[in-house]
């Protein structure tokens, strides 16, 4: 649970490790999930456009995002990103959760993400917000 203190900072609620019950602070938390994030913080990207047939629709949908890699070089089809950021409205999110950041089950977080479990999502978004700039409202693991 996320909380707030009297300063109005954000508090995570108790967390259980093990018989102990622990307060910790969500910048301490952050601060562990920042570390654990190197890796991901130089990530290239570029601007994908999609255009493809969707038969349930009967049309063809669209929709331009930024695809972070960890090499662009070695994607040859530029569908092997490990992050995505959606800002505009296309035929794919809808408009009232833009802007979206995904992350890939390809290349996901599987151990971060277990280790922080309901706490990595929001983290993910306040991370990427900080190491990449682009504001983020909804996180969707795609």
């Amino acid at each position: 649970m996320l909380t707030r203190d009297q300063d109005g900072k954000r508090d995570i609620g108790l967390v259980e490790l093990g018989n102990m019950d622990v307060k910790i602070k969500y910048d301490k938390l952050f601060s562990a999930f920042e570390k654990m994030m190197e890796p991901y913080s130089n990530l290239e990207h570029t601007e994908k456009s999609y255009d493809y047939w969707v038969q349930e629709k009967g049309r063809y949908v669209d929709f331009d995002v930024l695809n972070y890699y960890h090499d662009i070089e070695n994607d040859f089809e530029d569908d092997d990103w490990v992050m995505q950021y959606q800002d505009e409205p296309g035929d794919e999110g809808r408009e009232e959760d833009l802007p979206i950041l995904r992350y890939g089950t390809e290349y996901s977080f599987p151990n971060i993400e277990t280790m922080f479990n309901q706490y990595f999502e929001t983290l993910l978004k306040d991370w990427f917000e900080k190491t990449y700039g682009h504001k983020v409202k909804t996180v969707e693991k795609y």
